[in-house]
């Protein structure tokens, strides 16, 4: 597991997350002019999941307020730099990590001058 991404989606999540996108594309009607919209946190597993049942044309967006509970070290959000790398290496779809970066940076803003943190992450983390 790379300590910046996190655990990744496994063989099962990925089939099914492809069946939930097969359900998905039979339940959106063609008619439809609406461009989906798909939300997602930013562990590396749910951005995979998202980018796997996305639709076709489908704006994919990671929202950093979008959290699960951390229990443990791969609960951490993927660190952004690791997480915009590993999204153009898969070459899956594009992805909208504005509000993610937006998040990085206030927390960045908002650490107190005396803090030392090892790398922006840390600062979102807190």
């Amino acid at each position: 597991v790379d300590p910046a991404l996190g655990p990744s989606l496994t063989e099962a999540g990925v089939k099914q997350a492809e069946a939930a996108a097969h359900r998905l594309a039979e339940a959106i009607s063609p008619e439809e002019h609406a461009t989906p919209l798909v939300v997602t946190s930013n562990l590396l597993r749910a951005v995979h999941t998202a980018l796997l049942v996305a639709p076709a044309g489908a704006q994919v967006v990671v929202h950093p307020g979008l959290r699960e509970r951390i229990a443990d070290k791969i609960d951490e959000p993927s660190e952004l730099e690791a997480l915009r790398q590993w999204i153009a290496e898969m070459g899956l779809a594009e992805v909208n990590l504005d509000l993610y970066e937006e998040a990085v940076l206030a927390a960045l803003e908002a650490a107190s001058p005396e803090a030392v943190y090892e790398t922006e992450h840390a600062a979102y983390i807190e």
